[in-house]
């Protein structure tokens, strides 16, 4: 594939389509010529009224995806609210409003958004996506309580609010919770939720416990379990919403979630290493894997690692045949905009994670 210019995105966001796999929003791909390489300002130049429209079709697809996360926000949000009014008293419904509120609803907008790309409707993907969020709710108020954190999304943790025997008891309660609203989705989906949660909380085991056990080598392995299984199922109950049931397209799918949740992970412990001097476990174990990469520039070779698994999700992106060409371009670029809201809020800037050089 020949490169293509280099372009400055939103928020200080700096792409490369050829890294990213972004194209123009026509179904024909751009023929650059091979030999324009940007290496300054007048290489740019050179390649003329290509490298505008290139700018400007990023940042339209860019805004786009910004408006449906939030509007996917809100929907999600309403769905949650008519959960947790159902809950009863039995189920602690003050305490479970506390660990369900707030958060970016990463997970929820993808179930969505794949939803809208296989042709369904917003409103199709809401209950998939408001049972993807109670999981992780749960799953994070959980793992406040192992790893001892006082604080979540700027406030409280919810054991230190309630205690651990209620936040436990009411975390526990909304997992069922979640996996009846996916029922009506059918078998398929219920046996996807489990084996999704069996592998986060294999995960949470690995990163919690074992970690200063494991060698560098299963730091992938650990962060596929933990987190990636979640975005797998997101996108998978987001494509079965849609009503898609072809096992080869579901596969597409999962694994492109599978792609997103260790782009978001990878990500997530580089902001947390760079910002944090209290490493657990995880954090650790994440440092060990990067000097395997690099031992003197451990946290450099991870971010060129997260380069290419950026390139591949975007790649994985285009295999899904989405029925909205639209859509099928915000799948593309969802990746980057993952990793840039993490770094944004370590408050790290996410330009050299998308500088691609010659």
């Amino acid at each position: 594939m020949p490169p293509v210019p280099l372009i400055y995105c939103p928020r200080r966001l700096l792409c490369h389509y050829q890294a990213l796999g972004v194209y123009w929003a026509s179904s024909e791909r751009p023929a650059v010529p091979g030999s324009v390489r940007l290496k300054g300002a007048s290489r740019v130049d050179a390649a003329g009224q290509r490298y505008r429209v290139a700018r400007s079709d990023y940042e339209r697809a860019y805004r786009l995806l910004l408006e449906k996360w939030l509007s996917s926000r809100l929907i999600i949000e309403d769905r949650l609210r008519g959960v947790l009014s159902r809950l009863g008293d039995d189920a602690l419904p003050d305490v479970a409003r506390f660990i369900v509120e707030g958060g970016k609803r990463f997970r929820g907008f993808l179930t969505i958004i794949m939803a809208e790309a296989l042709g369904g409707r917003p409103e199709d993907a809401a209950d998939a996506a408001a049972a993807i969020e109670l999981v992780q709710a749960a799953s994070l108020a959980i793992d406040d309580i192992i790893d001892r954190d006082t604080e979540r999304r700027g406030k409280a943790s919810a054991w230190r609010r309630f205690g651990i025997s209620r936040t436990i008891l009411v975390s526990l309660i909304l997992i069922p919770v979640a996996q009846r609203i996916v029922e009506k989705l059918g078998f398929t989906a219920l046996f996807h939720v489990i084996r999704s949660w069996e592998a986060t909380v294999r995960g949470e085991v690995a990163d919690s416990i074992l970690a200063s056990r494991l060698g560098p080598d299963k730091y992938l392995r650990v962060i596929e379990l933990k987190t990636a299984a979640l975005f797998k199922l997101a996108t998978l109950l987001g494509a079965m919403s849609a009503g898609v049931r072809d096992r080869a397209l579901l596969n597409r799918v999962g694994e492109y979630g599978r792609l997103l949740g260790i782009v978001y992970q990878i990500a997530d412990d580089i902001a947390d290493y760079t910002r944090s001097d209290r490493h657990g476990p995880g954090e650790e174990l994440f440092a060990k894997w990067a000097r395997t990469l690099d031992p003197q520039n451990p946290l450099e070779a991870a971010k060129n690692y997260l380069r290419t698994q950026l390139q591949l999700a975007a790649e994985t992106a285009r295999s899904i045949p989405s029925r909205d060409s639209g859509i099928a371009k915000l799948l593309e670029i969802l990746p980057a905009f993952l990793v840039e809201k993490l770094f944004e809020e370590a408050s790290l800037d996410p330009g050299h994670i998308f500088q691609v050089t010659d």
